[in-house]
């Protein structure tokens, strides 16, 4: 697995050539801590800048071995994975643009709104399969903002 694919896997943002920062898998993290960056006589460099986590614990906590570093191809959750991330980013970019037809176009309003909450439905649930304490968290806390009201 390459270090762009770790990244893909780990939803992480690019900061620089080959490299990437993301959440840290082996601890509750809000910023991103985790670099992951391209080695040079290793395929993937990974490194947890605030609780020093072991690469080891940051392996086991995103389902991964130190094989899937090593070995040129992805698993196939890993592969699943990516799938995801893309359907995930593809379902949020069509997201956006039926919100902002649906302001642009007043006689399609509601096509267009129907085409938006269709594709946050499906949004919901492809984020349920990569984030799910992340969903779980955002639903919690909307529930308890709704029991206060």
């Amino acid at each position: 697995m390459t270090a762009a694919e770790l990244a893909r896997t780990l939803n992480a943002r690019k900061v620089g050539r080959g490299k990437w920062m993301a959440l840290c898998p082996a601890h509750p993290d809000r910023n991103r801590s985790l670099s992951i960056a391209e080695g040079r006589r290793v395929p993937v460099v990974l490194k947890c800048m605030s609780q020093n986590c072991d690469t080891k614990a940051i392996l086991e906590a995103a389902g991964l071995r130190w094989a899937d570093l090593f070995d040129g191809k992805p698993t196939p959750q890993i592969r699943r994975r990516v799938r995801l991330q893309d359907e995930k980013e593809r379902l949020e970019r069509l997201w956006i643009l039926y919100e902002m037809l649906s302001v642009t176009e007043p006689e399609k309003r509601n096509y267009w709104l129907a085409a938006a909450r269709r594709t946050r439905k499906d949004l919901f649930w492809v984020r349920w399969e990569l984030e799910r304490d992340v969903v779980e968290a955002e639903i919690l806390k909307w529930v308890q903002h709704w029991r206060a009201m």
